[in-house]
Order: C-alpha cells, then structure tokens, then sequence
C-alpha cells in the first residue's frame, strides 16, 4: 500500500496527502468493481439467448386442405416453429381433432 501511495505521489504534479491518495485508490477499486458487474451482466444475458435456438418441429398432417391455411396462419403470425413437410422428422404433428369424420 505504501508502495502505490509513493508512486502516486511520483507521478501526480500535485502532492496530495495520503487521505486523497487512499480515496483515489478506493474510487478506482469501485470503478473497476461496477466494470467487472458490468461485464458480468453482459456475459449472463448474452448466454441466456442461447436457450432459444431449439425451435420444435411440426407437422401438419393433411386436413382437405385446411393444411395450407394453417401454414399460412403460422408462418404470417411469426409463430415460433418450423413447419415440415415429412412426418418422419419431426417433434410434434398437428392432428385434426374435430368430432365430425
């Protein structure tokens, strides 16, 4: 500590007294302590977007061409899928589940 006050001394045109040097010292110590949250806070946020990049697989299975409409509905509304055309690949199909035949 005494080491860091005399150079501080050296350096600064004006001499302070140690009382300003050690309270240039503690303002520093904070500054680098809100830069290293900072980075920190960016890090953790950053990472928690890579949660998002699976998006489930659909299938819609053929409906007498009410298929295409819900395509359309699902690809103009943003919903966040990937519609497939096989049925071999994917997570999820979507049935038709009215009562009439």
């Amino acid at each position: 500590m005494a080491d860091v006050l005399r150079v501080l001394q050296q350096w600064s045109e004006v001499t302070l007294s140690r009382d300003d040097l050690l309270l240039i010292l503690r303002k520093r110590r904070k500054e680098m302590a809100m830069k290293k949250f900072g980075l920190l806070l960016v890090v953790a946020v950053s990472l928690s977007c890579f949660g998002q990049l699976v998006r489930p697989t659909v299938y819609v299975e053929p409906q007498q061409g009410f298929e295409t409409y819900l395509a359309a509905a699902i690809s103009k509304k943003n919903v966040p899928v990937d519609s497939c055309h096989r049925p071999d690949y994917v997570n999820s199909p979507l049935r038709d589940c009215s009562p009439f035949p």
